[in-house]
């Protein structure tokens, strides 16, 4: 299995757990579920460019599909404040500065084997904290779930009369 089936996987279940936790805590996680949708079609666009265009000319689209990334999740913080949107946005900012310092290596012809290493795993690490930070929100949720059902199992009872 390669980074990239990882990565797919990890989409799909951070998109699962936050189906999970916006059917349990109706309309909570809507916004969870729509970026998480979103991050799995941007994944699915991404490695497809790639593969039909190759690399270079296979990323000249991604800082595009980042700014509509941002733009969507950054309408969905105006809506409703959640701590993680931030966290997204900001990654993705890093993201674009990444987009923009890399194209610049390839326009002035000094890109080398390392600076498109360095990019790759740039883009990864960056892609990889915003699918632990999704996946969180809905984990959390689930941890919540279930701790509350344990407290409720374990909380004491009158016993007698009284």
């Amino acid at each position: 299995m390669d980074l990239r089936e990882i990565f797919g996987l990890w989409c799909l279940a951070t998109y699962a757990v936050n189906a999970w936790a916006a059917a349990h805590a109706k309309p909570r996680f809507a916004d969870a579920v729509g970026v998480s949708v979103m991050f799995c079609m941007a994944y699915a666009l991404s490695n497809t460019l790639v593969e039909v265009y190759g690399f270079p000319a296979g990323v000249m689209l991604w800082p595009v599909i980042d700014l509509v990334l941002l733009g969507m999740v950054a309408r969905s913080w105006y809506k409703e404040r959640s701590w993680w949107k931030p966290v997204i946005s900001a990654l993705l900012v890093f993201q674009l500065i990444s987009h923009v310092a890399f194209f610049h290596v390839l326009q002035v012809g000094e890109a080398t084997q390392h600076s498109v290493y360095v990019y790759a795993v740039m883009m990864n690490v960056a892609f990889g904290l915003q699918l632990v930070t999704m996946g969180s929100v809905g984990i959390g949720h689930a941890l919540a779930v279930a701790f509350s059902g344990l407290f409720d199992r374990w909380r004491l009872y009158r016993v007698g009369h009284g």
